[in-house]
């Protein structure tokens, strides 16, 4: 691992990238989106275990733990093992804390020299995060922007579904059904509506005009952090265009009564 670049996740991003991150991350009412603590890694680790932010191997070995370890337990070939989800995970994960033992299985035929990937999410032994984690974060705690299908929980984790790519480029939308806005609830559909575009075009207008702005400026953000703060924006703009059209049409007008400031 010495040999390696860097890991990079959030935390560990300049300062004016964490900025920007919050900066997308914060809705027009002053609400958050996915992920909670987003950059917190490395000043919650300065205060409860005393370390020293100003010591670059301490805290590339904070990232190496956050980012590779299945827990806190860093383990040979295994912390280099990829994630992806559906039928591109052909590997699973197995743990006894009581017997010491920790072994990975192919889940399917593996051809020599093709890509192993687990899930980080979706695993038998994922526990909590099989409902409450996803793309936002995956990008907080192992610093990318997931390939499809991707998992976005919004509304303070109240709505929940799952996005795929299918071949023609076309999106499909899985709503888990329990963590959806019922369909019979014609206000909250609506809401849910509107929510969807305000944000969808506050996104929009990040990414072509400040964005744009900030590119003809000196940022001093590395080409690597803006690169995947974009992406991850982009990311959130197909999920939500998905999830809105999902929904179906907006009503006649004067069928269900609701305001911005409702959703």
């Amino acid at each position: 691992l010495n040999g390696e670049k860097d890991a990079s996740i959030p935390s560990t991003w300049s300062k004016p990238a964490q900025d920007l991150l919050l900066q997308v991350l914060t809705t027009d009412k002053g609400e958050l989106l996915p992920p909670e603590r987003p950059v917190n890694y490395v000043r919650e680790w300065a205060q409860r275990c005393r370390g020293d932010i100003n010591d670059e191997i301490a805290v590339q070995a904070l990232v190496m733990v956050v980012a590779r370890a299945d827990d806190a337990i860093m383990i040979p070939a295994y912390d280099n093992i990829n994630h992806r989800n559906g039928n591109w995970t052909n590997a699973n994960t197995f743990a006894n804390d009581e017997e010491e033992w920790h072994k990975t299985v192919a889940e399917k035929t593996i051809a020599a020299g093709e890509q192993l990937y687990i899930s980080y999410n979706m695993c038998d032994d994922c526990g909590g995060r099989t409902h409450e984690y996803g793309t936002a974060e995956i990008l907080r705690d192992y610093g990318f922007v997931e390939h499809y299908p991707q998992r976005w929980h919004y509304f303070e984790e109240d709505f929940h579904f799952d996005l795929d790519q299918i071949e023609d480029g076309k999106y499909i939308v899985t709503w888990d059904p329990e963590m959806r806005p019922t369909k019979t609830d014609l206000k909250l559909m609506e809401q849910c509506r509107v929510w969807f575009r305000w944000e969808i075009r506050r996104l929009k207008r990040f990414k072509n005009i400040d964005v744009t702005e900030l590119k003809k400026t000196d940022h001093g953000i590395p080409d690597y952090e803006l690169e995947t703060l974009v992406k991850f924006v982009d990311a959130n703009i197909v999920a939500m265009t998905a999830a809105l059209e999902s929904l179906g049409p907006s009503p006649k007008q004067g069928e269900v009564t609701t305001t911005r400031a409702d959703s």
